[in-house]
């Protein structure tokens, strides 16, 4: 292993939520991408995706990550669920797909999610914040 320049990660991650603006009870999108893209892989990343508040994961996708063998293990607490990846490959990515169900309306910032590599944490990576708004369940657009 060549040693890694501070403040060079190979690591990205980016979050995407198909739509901003949902009304109470609906559910929406989030594409989450990691990737690799150093020329050497990286061992255990563990990714630490931020839950906006007011929303929970539709039940039985992170324990399908795992079983899908895409996950190794998986945690969640304290509005952030945590996965732990076996290696990511020399420029490979990682794109998965989780859908969050909005419980009532408000507006809401989410922070940043972070991947980063379990033995080397300064080898890490965050998402930019994003804003949701859930809107009261019926009425018009």
């Amino acid at each position: 292993h060549a040693p890694r320049v501070p403040g060079a990660s190979p690591l990205a991650l980016s979050t995407r939520y198909a739509r901003t603006r949902v009304r109470a009870g609906e559910a929406v999108a989030l594409a989450v991408t990691v990737e690799n893209r150093g020329r050497e892989p990286v061992p255990l990343p563990l990714l630490s995706l931020a839950l906006p508040p007011g929303f929970e994961l539709e039940p039985g996708q992170l324990e399908g990550l795992v079983d899908g063998g895409r996950v190794e293990k998986l945690q969640q607490h304290g509005g952030r669920a945590v996965l732990y990846l076996r290696s990511l490959g020399a420029r490979r990515r990682l794109e998965l797909e989780l859908r969050l169900r909005s419980k009532y309306p408000l507006e809401v910032r989410v922070r940043p999610s972070v991947v980063y590599e379990y033995y080397q944490p300064q080898n890490r990576a965050e998402s930019e914040p994003a804003r949701l708004t859930v809107l009261a369940p019926g009425g018009s657009r």
